[in-house]
């Protein structure tokens, strides 16, 4: 019986230290909004939420209590005007995007990797440099390109037995000169006339129809 008692009475104390130091955990933080300083004041003075701190209340110079930091304040508020503004920005490049659906002048419009929009404006053609990359150009300068692609440059060949780079053209200022059955090179106008006579002189002439075109202002034709 003397030992049921003494059971009974520690499960009891062992309770009650259980219970305060429970309420003592409990009172080791201050909640929001309650007061955690100030003269005379004896309790904890750290806040619970650690997005809170004790300040004064701003009635009396003797409480402080927990309210939030003025740092996260400002912060949240930034952070809202900060997503306000993204939102705006995204619904306006949605928007613009809707409304035009093409691509600006110069910019990129194709490639093995690129997956955006296609289509330029109507002034435009997406060019294609090579296999990773394209372009929104302006379709006068793509004719250009395209024109200069077509002609052979000064010293270039330009024609011969096997020739396989298209028509005899050469760029403003050249001729198309016949030099052997298997070459024909784009040469200045001024030597035009020397390297002429010397084809002449080597009866070439009829080397210079196998070339597969005549230079400008060349005979291409008639008796003999």
């Amino acid at each position: 019986m003397k030992f049921a008692y003494v059971a009974l009475a520690l499960s009891t104390a062992t309770a009650e230290l259980h219970q305060r130091f429970k309420k003592d955990a409990e009172q080791s933080c201050i909640t929001n909004q309650s007061q955690c300083g100030g003269q005379n004041w004896q309790g904890a003075t750290w806040c619970c939420d650690p997005n809170q701190e004790c300040k004064s209340n701003g009635k009396d110079q003797w409480t402080k209590v927990c309210t939030p930091k003025t740092n996260q304040n400002n912060n949240q508020g930034q952070n809202n005007n900060q997503g306000q503004n993204n939102n705006n920005n995204q619904g306006q490049n949605n928007q613009n995007q809707g409304q035009t659906g093409r691509l600006d002048t110069w910019a990129q419009c194709g490639g093995n990797s690129y997956r955006g929009n296609t289509a330029c404006y109507d002034r435009d053609v997406c060019k294609v440099w090579n296999k990773d990359y394209a372009q929104c150009v302006p379709k006068s300068q793509a004719r250009k390109d395209a024109e200069d692609a077509s002609v052979n440059r000064v010293w270039q060949q330009c024609g011969g037995k096997s020739w396989s780079g298209g028509d005899c053209a050469c760029e403003p200022g050249n001729s198309c000169i016949f030099v052997n059955e298997w070459y024909s090179q784009c040469q200045p106008n001024a030597n035009q006339n020397n390297n002429q006579g010397q084809n002449n002189n080597n009866n070439q002439g009829q080397n210079n129809n196998n070339s597969g075109c005549a230079t400008w202002n060349s005979q291409c034709g008639g008796q003999n």
